[in-house]
């Protein structure tokens, strides 16, 4: 009888154990600077018929983009077809226009042009200006024949963006850099876009 009274004691005692750890798992984390360099805002976006991209405020590269209100109508925005993301930047097609809460890893972004002439293997400078963390990169011009692919013909480090193979483009940069977003929000009563926190975002895992 002690040992079973001893039992439920010990066992009524885990979830306040489970729960104390829980938060302070969540608590650290939100610390931590992966997630203070996270950001989410509601922000528009829209096709005028064709292909078109905005680059988000404050982004360095996109996490999450969830449509909130469709302005367009018919059903037209359709995630992966007529909207969605890549490094910095919301896309839109096909005459979707909508209203997006979009979650990012804050920073700023900086155009940088690579050429690999004659097919020769060439590096260029993502610039003097310090980059903590690089997060994203994506062709912003193609100006050559040949393809320019991630991985490919091109890849970028902390030297800079390589090149070869016949590529030469225009390359938007995602540079960490926590606070941005705060240092930069806007008015709320623009009514343009406003800030949400990242940590309950349901679609970041």
């Amino acid at each position: 009888m002690y040992v079973a009274k001893f039992l439920c004691a010990l066992l009524s005692l885990v979830p306040v154990a489970i729960a104390h750890t829980t938060e302070n798992i969540f608590s650290t984390l939100w610390q931590m600077p992966a997630f203070n360099c996270r950001d989410c805002l509601v922000f528009p976006v829209e096709s005028d018929g064709g292909y078109k991209t905005d680059t988000v405020p404050c982004a360095a590269n996109i996490l999450s983009m969830q449509l909130l209100t469709e302005a367009s109508g018919f059903g037209t925005c359709k995630s992966g077809i007529s909207y969605g993301f890549f490094g910095a930047k919301a896309w839109t097609d096909r005459g979707c226009r909508g209203t997006f809460r979009i979650c990012f890893v804050e920073g700023t972004v900086r155009q940088v042009s690579c050429a690999s002439d004659r097919f020769r293997p060439r590096t260029c400078s993502i610039g003097s200006e310090r980059c903590d963390r690089i997060e994203s990169i994506s062709v912003t011009q193609a100006v050559s024949d040949a393809p320019c692919i991630n991985g490919f013909s091109y890849s970028i480090d902390r030297q800079g963006i390589h090149v070869s193979k016949g590529c030469r483009a225009s390359f938007q940069v995602g540079c960490r850099e926590c606070g941005v977003h705060s240092k930069q929000q806007k008015p709320h009563s623009t009514n343009i876009f406003h800030s949400i926190p990242f940590f309950n975002d349901p679609f970041i895992q």
